[in-house]
Order: structure tokens, then C-alpha cells, then sequence
């Protein structure tokens, strides 16, 4: 399999539209996961679509409906060229869309300060078929190579399992330079508790003990290492670490 970065400028002369004849389930895939995107682009601050988004959101349709489109990530790159935060969609999933839990009630994003993000960019992973499709496509698109991740942890995306039904898998990388450290303000006796969030000086981050080392329990005063997200439903805690 290759990694595809999109090369800007560049625009094929098919006259196909966006909403030309595409299977309705896998533009409706696309179309979730641009929304998740455009979130992912304003939160940060970033250009994902320079190009065209319209354009953008046609050339993966169009890949997913040949079968040929694997992933979709976001890299937020250090300013030591390492990858900081990934999001990432894996669109090769299958499953039923009843009774998935949603923790976070919406799109989970990594606080992090945004004057540690040196750079971005946007990536596509196909299977290798192309050739069916190329004059098809409305953008040009051009292999990049890898950039290393700093060292990190990897979570599941809740809400992009929920939305889309299974039928894709979304997941983030955070790397260990961007975790907080948190000190437990208020127990709960049902797995549950709030903290003090000590890196940007915010009470109130939810603690759930399921992102949380099997049979963990949270005691008032009590430190800790996680990766904080926001929510619609506020501040939350995913990979929650005791800090000695």
C-alpha cells in the first residue's frame, strides 16, 4: 500500500460531480467524516482544504466507492518534525450501528497548546487500484514519506464508532509531550470522579475509571497523567496514568 499526500493545484478536467452516481452509503461515510475533518481544521487553526473542499470530498468518494480508500489521517507535527497528535479514520471496518456508548457526546480533541504544532498535513492510504479510478479524480495526488511519532498512545474515537455504525473505525494518537497532569478533586462511588487539571489551570476534567488501568480508583488528592480531550460535554480524561 501507498501513503498519498494531496498535492495542491493541480485539477483533472472530468466533468463529474460530487453527487454524480456514487453508492449513497459510502458518499454518506465521506460526507460524515469531511464534517469531522472541517471540525478537526477550525479547532486547530489549520488549511486542510486549500485546494477545494468540494473537490477534496468528490476525489474520496470517489476512491471509497472503487473500495480502494483505507484511511484518512490528520498529522499534527511537532517542531521537532515528529508527529505530535494523529487523527485517523480507517474506513475498511464493518459492524452494527445499535447501542455503541458515545462518552464524550461528540467529536473528542486533544488540548493541546497550539505553539507546540510546527506543521500539518493531510493523508490518504489506498489499496493500490488506482488505475481504475485516476481520470476520475478532480485533484492530483502524490506519495510523501513517513514521519516518525514521538512517543504516544493511540485511543479509540467513540463518537466516530457511534455516528457512522461501525462502518468506520476512528482513532487518535497523542503523544506523551502533551499530557496533563491532573490532581483529583472529587470522588465518586461509581467509577467516576472530577479533577484539577494542573497544566492549564482548570477544574472540573471528568475521570471515567474505564479509561483507566483495570480496578483503578480515584481518591481525592491523588496525581495523575492522562490525555485531556473536549467535549460538548466538557473536559474529559482518556489513558489515565497515576503519577508517583
Amino acid at each position: 500500500m501507498s501513503l498519498f499526500d494531496r498535492l495542491f493545484g493541480g485539477v483533472s478536467d472530468d466533468p463529474r460531480l460530487a453527487g454524480d452516481d456514487v453508492n449513497a452509503g459510502k458518499a454518506l461515510s465521506i460526507s460524515k467524516l469531511i464534517k469531522q475533518l472541517t471540525l478537526v481544521e477550525r479547532s486547530y487553526s489549520l488549511k486542510l482544504f486549500n485546494a477545494d473542499l468540494e473537490a477534496t470530498q468528490h476525489d474520496l468518494t470517489v476512491m471509497h466507492e472503487h473500495t480502494d480508500l483505507r484511511s484518512i489521517t490528520v498529522e499534527l507535527i511537532g517542531k521537532d518534525k515528529m508527529v505530535l497528535i494523529e487523527f485517523k479514520w480507517l474506513l475498511n471496518s464493518t459492524g452494527g450501528g445499535f447501542g455503541r456508548v458515545d462518552s464524550a457526546g461528540g467529536v473528542e480533541l486533544p488540548v493541546i497548546d497550539q505553539s507546540r504544532i510546527g506543521g500539518h498535513r493531510l493523508l490518504i492510504q489506498q489499496g493500490g487500484r488506482q488505475a481504475e479510478y485516476q481520470h476520475l479524480l478532480k485533484l492530483k495526488w502524490s506519495a510523501v514519506r513517513a514521519i516518525r511519532k514521538s512517543p504516544g498512545v493511540v485511543i479509540g474515537s467513540e463518537h466516530n464508532d457511534k455516528i457512522t455504525g461501525g462502518r468506520t473505525r476512528g482513532e487518535f494518537f497523542v503523544g506523551d509531550a502533551v499530557r496533563h497532569e491532573l490532581i483529583v478533586t472529587q470522588g465518586g462511588t461509581k467509577g467516576y470522579a472530577f479533577a484539577r487539571d494542573l497544566t492549564i489551570n482548570v477544574d472540573g476534567v471528568f475521570l471515567h475509571g474505564k479509561f483507566a488501568p483495570a480496578g483503578f480508583q480515584f481518591r481525592i488528592g491523588q496525581r495523575l497523567s492522562a490525555v485531556v480531550i473536549q467535549s460538548p460535554k466538557g473536559l474529559q480524561a482518556r489513558a489515565i496514568q497515576t503519577v508517583a
